[in-house]
Order: C-alpha cells, then structure tokens, then sequence
C-alpha cells in the first residue's frame, strides 16, 4: 500500500485511525518507560526485567528460552557491554537461577529471578 493510500485510508476510516493512534501512544509509552528503566535499574536488574518479559512470573521450572538474538543484541538491549552481560549471566547461573545450553537459557528458579528483580 503507498503512503498517499495509507492517508487516504486514515481519513476515509476514523475508528481505525483511532485504533492506530492508540497503538501508537502505547507503544511510545514503553519506550519511554525502557528508556527511563535503562538509567534507574542495574544491569543484572535490567536482564532480569527482560528475562520475565521473554517468560512469565508463572514460568515453570525448568523453562527453556531460546533468545531470538545474539548476546551482542541483548548487551545493547540493556545497554551494556557483551563482556560485562556474560559476566551477569554467570553470576545468575552461578546462583543457581539459570543454565545456559547449546544457545538455550534454561530457567531453572523463576521465582527467585522474579523476587530477584523486585528486591533489588
């Protein structure tokens, strides 16, 4: 569909119009809210945030998460550097919290990642 389509449309169809701009102030207020995230919440704090996003707070034991990106993305995600996130990801699999395998992150506590994020 061109652009002088998609106006024409828009002008054509309020309810949609609504519809999108909804979508759009919705979406502008996550990003904003990311972005506020990214300058009050530590790092490990930031990967935990984005570990229950990917799950659930009723994940189960046992989870398995394949992350559609590689770490070098999800540094940048947080906003980190790629050494520093592997640092993080030991350390929570050193607690017992997660395991990583063959490119999967198995999550083996939810709850302590869930009560992890809320405590710090």
């Amino acid at each position: 569909m061109s652009s002088d389509d998609f106006v024409r449309f828009l002008k054509l169809n309020g309810e949609f119009c609504l519809d999108l701009l909804r979508l759009c102030s919705c979406e502008l207020n996550d990003q904003t809210s990311q972005l506020a995230t990214l300058g009050t919440l530590r790092a490990r704090q930031r990967l935990e945030q984005l570990l229950l996003r990917m799950t659930s707070s009723k994940a189960q034991l046992g989870m398995r998460l394949k992350l559609p990106l590689k770490l070098e993305e999800v540094a940048q995600m947080i906003a980190v550097r790629p050494e520093h996130l592997s640092r993080v990801l030991r350390q929570i699999e050193e607690e017992g919290i997660i395991q990583r395998k063959k490119g999967w992150i198995i999550v083996l506590d939810p709850q302590r990642l869930f009560h992890s994020n809320r405590s710090q």
